[in-house]
């Protein structure tokens, strides 16, 4: 692991379910990674990372330890998180984290970005999904 010693990730405050990722070389800011609890069984993993260390695999270590941890730890019956279809790297974080695509859907926004019109990407893993990875 190229993350700090010890936990990883590290609280931010008085947010629940929200750690900072630091380099265990340098301890600069990777970014922050969430797991929202919606309290029915069901986590929203979410991560953003400082553009500097998009391509790294940090993302990718940081959001199978969140989901890791939302299972082992919390007892989560499954982990969903969404993207714009268009975001073909926070897509392959999610794959490699275990989640698989489940709907595309097509939300109406007020003032959309670019690629909004290819609509948003939702991705699930269940802990039965995340338990055959992870024998």
């Amino acid at each position: 692991m190229r993350f700090l010693s010890g936990d990883f990730l590290k609280p931010r405050g008085g947010e629940p379910g929200v750690w900072t990722a630091r380099e265990r070389a340098s301890d600069a800011f990777v970014g922050w990674f969430g797991l929202y609890d919606r309290g029915d069984g069901t986590g929203d993993l979410g991560y953003r990372l400082a553009r500097i260390m998009w391509g790294s695999g940090y993302a990718t270590e940081g959001a199978k330890r969140v989901v890791d941890f939302g299972f082992s730890k919390l007892g989560l019956a499954r982990i969903v998180a969404d993207t714009m279809a268009v975001n073909l790297a926070s897509r392959r974080v999610m794959e490699r984290a275990g989640l698989v695509q489940m709907r595309t859907t097509h939300p109406e926004y007020a003032d959309p970005q670019p690629g909004a019109e290819h609509g948003d990407v939702e991705y699930e893993i269940t802990r039965d999904a995340w338990l055959r990875l992870n024998p």
